[in-house]
């Protein structure tokens, strides 16, 4: 709403709109220009503070009562928490101490002095003092009265760092806790008593975060703020709360109750995963969503039908997420393969377990969204789920595309270069249309001599070639394919020189250095590569060959399948645009270092500490320390958790899995 006064408003005044319009307080306040202002007015509900007076009379300005509500949303409670407009208060106190305090000055002091009473004078001094004191600091009852040091920390990093960092689980850099206190130390970012080795502070003064050019930017005394925080020991933003822990029976009460929720036909093909062990571990909310947009992002990347799924959660806390597996046409083949590579299944004995095994008609209902992550986007799990043949040119049959024909009849279009991000030597990518948007297919080598200069030998593979020109086709080792599902979303395949699926590339050809091997594995690696879609590459082919004509007699079909610049970047725009509105339909974003599969998945692979392989059990600490002081074997496997800041390695705890359920006496483990 806008309107026009002569003199500036301020936090705290009460207008009326039009001439018997309705009378509002001004909670924010936003000057455009000289003279014209724009307010906001909270709903009484999702502010809680100020409630709009009753409208008087006939609505002139405008005839809809909901005209007057924000047309933004109101942000999250959680970062409201300091919303109670300290700074109306605190003005409104000090415009009365002021008014006050002028009546004092010339009238009671001016006749103490007169008079020559000092009492009266003295008075004046001291109320004059304090006043000074209140104004200078606005501390009484401003925020600053409110908030402890830890607490304004939080304030500035929700300011400058929060939406990259946590919020709506945006997950930069594969940091996505920066309001986690705890999380925050134990990676090192922030090293408590000692600022100029902890990395936030560092970034922070370097300019570093938030990037150049990015707002807002934090202020001097915000940098030096946190300084004074870590220095201080890098205490805790808010008071320690108990949050109750989510049992294994509430678990199983959980999705019992939404089975019986259910249509009696439809719960055969529901199923669940969970992120209780997470939030039993302290794992912020930032965290957790995070987790939900990764695993958002995966399901759907696993579907063949054409609408994006977001998985539904069914409790309060958002950590336990229901799928219907024919919403991405999973038969049940495809459950039965997950339920065969969990190693953390259990069957338990309750009788809730009992009856999510039976409506469900599986032993296993539910897994945990973490392991799902990690395991489901790389083979053998990733082919299952996908349903993905073991060929290429089955794959082409599946997706109605003729790849061999489109070459010989110079319908495809391809772009060779010399230096690539993930091969050793130079590659080659052609596309190919597919109903479903596009069919990317990469020519890699193992050398860069003979059949495998693309710039000597363009034209290939050999099958594809006329025999005119065969002695002149390039002799590959293997590839890499992209291709567009039905929902926008992308799939990948591996492929050796025979277009045989392989689960892993040669890292003599090409490599993935986030990898622990460095190898390149089908579905995460290619998830990492390809964030944003399809890399674009500019071909230099077909400049070589424009300018070398006589040495290239075949320079005709090279051009015809090796197009102009502008033509291959417009078709790469298409592609990478199509896969960008997919993967916000998933609830996540395009990111170069965010990318929620990736991340989470590596975030699963590091160590565990003790509070959170006892959550991944279904325990509390004090219970798995017992465990594990009581019982030899455990001992002797994860004894390391009892040592102060103990960790043990996943594939250590791997193991010991179905020890800790037997010990725990919880039920049976399946992988055992």
């Amino acid at each position: 709403t806008r309107l026009t006064k002569p003199s500036p408003l301020k936090l705290g005044d009460k207008i009326t709109l039009g001439q018997t319009g309705p009378s509002v307080t001004i909670l924010k306040l936003t000057s455009d220009n000289a003279d014209t202002y724009t307010f906001t007015q909270p709903e009484r509900v999702q502010s809680g503070l100020l409630e709009p007076d009753p409208p008087a009379g006939n609505l002139h300005q405008s005839p809809e009562p909901s005209s007057l509500l924000p047309t933004e949303t109101p942000p999250p409670l959680s970062e409201k928490r300091w919303e109670i407009d300290w700074k109306s208060q605190y003005e409104a106190i000090k415009s009365w101490f002021t008014r006050l305090y002028a009546r004092f000055i010339s009238a009671e002091l001016w006749k103490g002095v007169k008079s020559g009473r000092k009492q009266i004078a003295v008075a004046a001094i001291a109320m004059g003092i304090i006043y000074l004191l209140f104004v200078l600091s606005g501390t009484f009852f401003g925020p600053g009265a409110e908030l402890t040091r830890a607490q304004r920390a939080e304030e500035v990093l929700i300011r400058n760092c929060h939406s990259c960092h946590g919020k709506n689980g945006s997950n930069e850099g594969g940091f996505n806790f920066v309001l986690n206190r705890e999380e925050l130390i134990n990676t090192g970012f922030v090293l408590p008593g000692d600022p100029d080795n902890s990395d936030l502070f560092a970034r922070m003064a370097n300019n570093e975060m938030p990037p150049p050019g990015q707002t807002p930017r934090p202020s001097g005394s915000d940098i030096a703020l946190i300084k004074k925080w870590i220095t201080d020991g890098a205490k805790p933003f808010q008071q320690a709360s108990d949050t109750a822990f989510i049992s294994n029976d509430t678990v199983l009460e959980t999705i019992r109750d939404d089975l019986l929720a259910a249509d009696e036909r439809s719960r055969q093909y529901l199923r669940y995963f969970t992120l209780t062990h997470l939030a039993n571990a302290d794992v912020s909310d930032d965290e957790l969503q995070t987790y939900r947009n990764a695993l958002s992002k995966l399901v759907n990347s696993l579907s063949w039908k054409k609408k994006i799924t977001v998985p539904k959660a069914v409790d309060p806390a958002g950590t336990i997420l229901r799928i219907d597996m024919r919403d991405y046409l999973w038969p049940e083949a495809v459950w039965l393969s997950v339920e065969r590579a969990n190693p953390y299944g259990v069957r338990y004995r309750q009788e809730a377990a009992s009856s999510c095994y039976q409506m469900s008609g599986t032993i296993l209902p539910y897994v945990r969204a973490d392991w799902f992550v990690f395991a489901a986007s790389r083979p053998p799990l990733y082919h299952s789920v996908l349903q993905l043949p073991a060929t290429d040119t089955a794959l082409e049959k599946d997706l109605h595309i003729e790849a061999s024909r489109n070459i010989l009849e110079e319908t495809v279009k391809r772009a060779a270069f010399v230096k690539s991000g993930v091969s050793q030597h130079n590659r080659m990518i052609e596309r190919h249309d597919s109903p479903y948007g596009a069919y990317w297919k990469s020519y890699d080598f193992a050398s860069s001599n003979g059949h495998q200069n693309l710039f000597e030998f363009p034209l290939g593979p050999v099958t594809t070639v006329t025999s005119r020109w065969q002695t002149r086709s390039f002799r590959h080792d293997g590839g890499e394919i992209i291709f567009n599902l039905p929902n926008g979303l992308q799939g990948y395949l591996l492929v050796d020189a025979r277009g045989r699926r392989i689960d892993k590339g040669p890292t003599s050809i090409v490599s993935d250095p986030k990898q622990k091997d460095r190898a390149v594995v089908n579905g995460i690696s290619c998830m990492s590569c390809h964030y944003e879609g399809i890399i674009r590459k500019d071909d230099e082919v077909r400049g070589v060959v424009l300018a070398n004509q006589n040495s290239f007699p075949e320079h005709e079909i090279i051009q015809a399948i090796y197009p102009e610049q502008k033509e291959m970047r417009r078709s790469m725009a298409t592609d990478r645009q199509r896969f960008k509105k997919a993967v916000e339909a998933t609830g996540s974003s395009i990111s170069a270092k965010g990318e929620p599969v990736v991340n989470m998945a590596l975030r699963f692979e590091q160590e565990l500490n003790l509070k959170l392989a006892a959550a991944e059990a279904g325990l509390k600490e004090l219970e798995l320390k017992s465990l594990i002081s009581d019982n030899v074997g455990l001992g002797r496997q994860i004894g390391t958790l009892l040592l102060k800041g103990g960790t043990v390695k996943r594939d250590v705890y791997r193991t010991a899995f179905p020890s800790v359920i037997l010990a725990a006496q919880l039920g049976q483990p399946l992988s055992r």
